[in-house]
């Protein structure tokens, strides 16, 4: 089957919570498990190919669990894997970093480096069996959107969305807490309640997916610039930090390909 993905931006009503929706149909890969490097976007996914998720947590990506067919995927600072096998049939919703609570109506503390079955947070059992039914692509993200619509009943914390921003870009987490009117300590509890990361730790995920991503479009040829052009003291600072998120060295790390840089076929 010739391979289908379709992404777009949300509707208008939920461009302050959804970042994108995709559909993805047709992906076979041979290997059993890929290396899903962290993310501190939450997703919702829908298995419409396969009754369950399977993924795999542990240094080794060797111990295996399974979850329902309507997953969230927490926001996470660790790798974790996935098995792409039973995966053939995806439709996925990207949620922007600090919106989650308001569609999950939980703190992201909660659910950070989890997968958990969608249904037991938030009722999804007639929109899956309308996802399985939908006639094409298209029609399956507009009920999703209409899903979400109905769950949604707040907007995301206007504080921390410009926090997640000025972290991004490289702002002192003190520099933020100032802007925002709040100690660093009271930043971090109110930050972590809608991220499900501390400031810091995703100030450093940041900054290991701006490598990551450097990487993938073009291996450096000297590993001590490029550290230094990151902001790093030096080439080891480099190697820990990336180690410390993903499990790989930089030399080491080889995405499935540059278009999916947050994807390493593990085995």
């Amino acid at each position: 089957m010739k391979v289908r993905f379709i992404t777009r931006p949300p509707t208008k009503e939920l461009r302050g919570i959804v970042k994108s929706l995709w559909f993805l149909e047709g992906a076979t890969p041979p290997h059993a498990v890929e290396r899903r490097l962290p993310s501190a976007e939450a997703q919702l996914l829908f298995n419409l190919s396969h009754d369950s998720f399977r993924w795999f947590s542990g240094a080794r990506l060797d111990r295996s669990q399974r979850a329902g067919p309507a997953l969230l995927s927490g926001p996470s600072d660790t790798a974790f894997g996935i098995d792409p096998r039973d995966q053939s049939k995806l439709l996925g919703v990207v949620l922007h970093v600090g919106a989650a609570p308001v569609v999950l109506g939980l703190p992201m503390t909660e659910v950070a480096n989890t997968q958990l079955d969608l249904g037991d947070i938030v009722a999804t059992e007639s929109l899956y069996a309308e996802l399985i039914h939908a006639a094409d692509p298209r029609a399956a993200l507009h009920l999703v959107e209409q899903w979400l619509l109905s769950v949604v009943h707040s907007s995301p914390d206007a504080a921390m969305t410009a926090a997640v921003a000025q972290l991004s870009r490289g702002a002192l987490v003190s520099e933020v807490a100032d802007h925002a009117g709040l100690s660093t300590r009271g930043l971090r509890r109110r930050f972590s309640a809608a991220v499900g990361l501390s400031p810091k730790r995703f100030a450093g995920l940041a900054r290991f997916q701006r490598v990551i991503h450097d990487i993938a479009k073009r291996p450096p040829t000297c590993w001590a610039t490029f550290a230094y052009a990151h902001g790093f003291f030096d080439q080891a600072h480099l190697i820990r930090d990336v180690r410390a998120f993903s499990g790989l060295t930089p030399a080491t790390y080889l995405p499935r390909s540059a278009d999916v840089p947050m994807h390493v076929v593990e085995r």
